[in-house]
């Protein structure tokens, strides 16, 4: 099954650091590059991901999972920083 959403790209960041849960839920990804000149009116950087999909419920439990997170925004931070892109 194949999914393309758009999406945060911090989201998807999220979702790929969650590699075993991201290896049961998805087959293989594709992302677009983010389009960073909306980040402050947005409040989100949009990146179009195409997901093919190998386990729906594990895919939405994964999905849904990062908003529920507590601090998303430190989380994002520290993961640029890190990268030296901010």
């Amino acid at each position: 099954m194949n999914l393309t959403n758009t999406m945060c790209h911090s989201h998807l960041l999220w979702m790929l650091s969650q590699t075993k849960e991201f290896e049961q839920a998805i087959f293989k990804y594709s992302a677009s590059s983010p389009a960073y000149q909306y980040e402050g009116v947005a409040g989100y950087i949009e990146t179009i991901v195409t997901f093919e999909i190998r386990d729906l419920e594990k895919f939405s439990n994964l999905y849904n999972q990062y908003n529920k997170l507590p601090n998303r925004d430190i989380w994002y931070y520290n993961i640029c920083k890190q990268a030296d892109i901010r």
